[in-house]
Formats: C-alpha cells, sequence, structure tokens
C-alpha cells in the first residue's frame, strides 16, 4: 500500500504538530501518517469489500491513537500546521483521498526476444 502525502504535506517535518477541529486533538504529522498506513495495511483488506471508509475512520477513532471523524474522507476536517520552520500556524483542512490508478502495460519491444537469446547465449 502506498500512502502518498501532497506536496505541502512533503515540505513539513516528521515533527510537525497538526491541530484538529476544536484544537484539542494534536497530533505530530509521522503518528498520523504512521496510523493512516497500519489501518489501510492491517484493517481494511483484512475486511470485506462492503467495509467502507466510515469503518475505517470509526477504528482510527476506536484505536484510541487518534480521532479522526468520517469528514476526514469528505470535505475534510479543521487543521492548523505548526512546523518547526513556520512562524506561525497554518490554517487549512486534513482530507484524505483514495486514488484509483490504471498504468497500462509496456508494449514488448520486437527486440527484447533477440535480447533475451542474446543474454542466454552469453550467460
Amino acid at each position: 500500500m502506498n500512502v502518498e502525502l501532497n506536496p505541502h504535506l512533503k515540505s513539513l517535518s516528521d515533527k510537525a504538530v497538526l491541530s484538529l477541529e476544536d484544537e484539542s486533538k494534536c497530533y505530530k504529522k509521522k503518528f498520523i501518517y504512521d496510523q493512516i498506513v497500519y489501518l489501510f495495511q492491517n484493517v481494511i483488506w483484512s475486511q470485506n469489500y462492503s467495509w467502507g471508509f466510515k469503518h475505517f475512520a470509526n477504528s482510527l477513532m476506536n484505536s484510541q491513537q487518534i480521532d479522526l471523524g468520517v469528514e476526514f474522507f469528505g470535505d475534510g476536517v479543521p487543521c492548523e500546521i505548526l512546523d518547526t520552520n513556520q512562524s506561525q500556524c497554518q490554517k487549512g483542512k486534513l482530507v484524505a483521498k483514495l486514488v484509483l490508478e490504471f498504468i497500462p502495460d509496456e508494449p514488448e519491444s520486437p527486440l527484447d526476444e533477440i535480447r533475451r537469446d542474446m543474454d542466454k547465449y552469453n550467460s
């Protein structure tokens, strides 16, 4: 499972602090990232396909390690970020998105068979 961060989150240090919603929930960027990766790798795929993001968000909350509502996967949750290289908090929203990609196979070159034959001959 590959969990990517957008350029803004990538530019933050792992020690950047994210204050969520009413400022009663503060987490380090790395902690949030690690929790999401863990749950995607160990929880979502062990369930049936109808399990859904609502249950994923509930698993985040039930882990008692991180408290994000289902809004996290929709419009996002209000968030303020403070990083060591910033002098003040930056306000915005923290949003999780699932991206489905199609990666086409590379067509085989007519020379590939000749290269394989040459490799067999040389080895």
